[in-house]
């Protein structure tokens, strides 16, 4: 869930004209904390691939691409995943919304992410799917069932 912050990037520039040195001490301050933010997530890392998704495991063996002559699907290599997590103190590009986020966490590693969105699927949400996908399914059937008995 993002915060909203309004008024950073003028309070950066007013301390960047009048006081670079407080400026200087808040961009650290907040590194300390980003770092200790990733260090958190560095130990919640499990070792081994989650799930028991044994197949996902890196086996130290390299793969090759069945699909694609670029790259393979990722291997879970926890060590991997941890180089990966990482910050950014830079304004990022304004998404559709015109948000820009000026302190950023994400993970560099292919497998990093795909762990970290699997577990952002809420329960509820599958569930209003797979009802919604067997209600068009029911709806669809009984519209072909309807389309047949008029035909004939």
């Amino acid at each position: 869930m993002p915060v909203v912050v309004s008024g950073i990037p003028e309070l950066k520039r007013a301390l960047k004209q009048f006081a670079p040195d407080l400026r200087k001490q808040m961009d650290a301050e907040i590194r300390t904390a980003l770092k200790e933010v990733i260090v958190a997530a560095e130990a919640k890392v499990p070792g081994n691939a989650p799930g028991g998704l044994y197949n996902w495991q890196d086996n130290g063996v390299e793969s090759v691409s069945r699909t694609s002559k670029f790259r393979p699907f990722p291997k879970y290599n926890s060590s991997e995943i941890k180089d990966g997590l990482t910050y950014s103190l830079g304004a990022r590009k304004r998404n559709s919304q015109g948000f820009s986020g000026l302190y950023s966490l994400f993970n560099k590693s292919a497998a990093g992410m795909i762990v970290e969105w699997a577990g952002r699927i809420i329960l509820v949400d599958v569930l209003r799917w797979v009802i919604t996908a067997v209600n068009l399914h029911r709806y669809t059937d009984a519209q072909t069932i309807q389309t047949q008995v008029a035909d004939s």
